[in-house]
Order: C-alpha cells, then sequence, then structure tokens
C-alpha cells in the first residue's frame, strides 16, 4: 500500500519547512546566515493532514507562511530557541554545535493505519480467495503499524468473520524498505493467524517460505 494521504502531505510539508527556514536564514545576512537548525512539529499536525489534495495543499501553502512570519520575528529580536503554538519547535545553533539542519515530526499513528488497511484491502480480499482452498493474505505497506494492536484487530475481524472467512489461514504484513541513511523500515514484519482457519497457518508451505525469507515476527506460542 502507497503511503496515506496524510503521510504524503506531512512529507510534503516538511520539506518545504526546510526549504523555507533554510532560505529565510541566509536571506537574513550575519550572524543568522548560516546558522542551522532543528524543527519538533506537534504531534497533532500529522492527524490534521488528509483532507485531500488540493485541502491539504493549501493547508501547507498557509503554515509555510506563518512559519516564515514567526521565525522572522523571532530571529531579528535574537531568539534562538522558541515555540510556535501548535505549530512545533525550533531551536537555531552555529554549524559547530548543530552541524545538520532538519525537521522530525511524527509519523501517522499506527491506529490510523491498520484502519485504513481493514477498511480498503481484508474484506475484498476475503470474497476474491477461492472458498475451498487455503487462502494467504501478503500486505507491504509504506506506513507504520504496531504488531500488538494490528494482531488484536486483524484477529478479531477474522474471526467475527466466521465461515465467511474460514478460508483464510492468516495475513502477513511486509514493510517497505528505504536504504538512506542504511537499511530501515517503519515496523519488523509479522503474520496474524486466523484463529477460525479450517486450514493451519503453519501448514502452508507459501507461508513457511515468506517466513525464511522475510525474517518475519514469530507468531505468539498460542497461535502456533
Amino acid at each position: 500500500m502507497r503511503e496515506s494521504q496524510s503521510a504524503q502531505a506531512l512529507s510534503a510539508f516538511t520539506l518545504r519547512l526546510v526549504m523555507a527556514v533554510g532560505d529565510l536564514t541566509r536571506s537574513l545576512g550575519d550572524p543568522i546566515a548560516g546558522i542551522q537548525f532543528q524543527i519538533e512539529l506537534d504531534s497533532e499536525l500529522a492527524a490534521a493532514f488528509g483532507a485531500g489534495p488540493e485541502v491539504d495543499s493549501g493547508t501547507i501553502n498557509g503554515l509555510i507562511d506563518r512559519a516564515k512570519h514567526e521565525v522572522t520575528e523571532h530571529l531579528e529580536r535574537g531568539d534562538r530557541d522558541f515555540r510556535i503554538p501548535h505549530f512545533g519547535s525550533f531551536a537555531f545553533r552555529t554549524k559547530d554545535v548543530l552541524p545538520d539542519s532538519g525537521v522530525s515530526s511524527h509519523n501517522v499513528g499506527p491506529s490510523f493505519e491498520i484502519k485504513r488497511i481493514m477498511q480498503s484491502r481484508l474484506h475484498e480480499a476475503i470474497n476474491q480467495l477461492p472458498l475451498d482452498r487455503p487462502g494467504l493474505m501478503v500486505i507491504r505497506t509504506a506506513g507504520t503499524l504496531e504488531e500488538g494492536q494490528s494482531r488484536l484487530m486483524v484477529e478479531s475481524f477474522l474471526k467475527g468473520k466466521g465461515n465467511q472467512a474460514s478460508h483464510v489461514s492468516g495475513v502477513i504484513f511486509l514493510p517497505v524498505f528505504y536504504s538512506l541513511p542504511c537499511r530501515w523500515s517503519h515496523f519488523k514484519g509479522f503474520a496474524v493467524e486466523n484463529p477460525s482457519a479450517r486450514f493451519p497457518l503453519s501448514s502452508l508451505h507459501a507461508f513457511r517460505t515468506i517466513v525464511e525469507e522475510c525474517d518475519l515476527s514469530k507468531i505468539p506460542s498460542n497461535r502456533q
């Protein structure tokens, strides 16, 4: 699954914010020119995005304008540590103290991501899989998932479907990997077994192969 609209908008916003504040510091002249910065965005900003490309674009434009205005006022007053309410915290330092500039933000929460997956993927896949054969779903997402919460929600959903989902042995969640600055992902891949499955997940050759190749977390012992 691609990034959610919320995650895409947040990524676009952070990139534009870095560029805008960097351009601003260079334009103000000495001693501010060349100063580095770290910005920590408030957690509620991530949840504010995702209203659609047109709305998100307008929101980003307004946020960037506000940031440029307030940052300029603070820097011209000599402030090097300050906070913009409901926006984030700003810190400015010389290069010998702060080698790089950047923005840190809270990712769109795992609760949002597992709900998005369940709404857009699980129900349709259950109906597409043959009823007389063991079914295995593999979902790869660029979002963030929390294993315990995802396991609870998906197990409960599959069990609640009863016979309608008994042909589904389980669901495998795989992350998207990124290469910089080193190989990393938002979570470790894991599998969720259907408590009401007619075909045990561990009996499927395809599942055992994916576990070995993708280094999945082990299924809790009460599910093996």
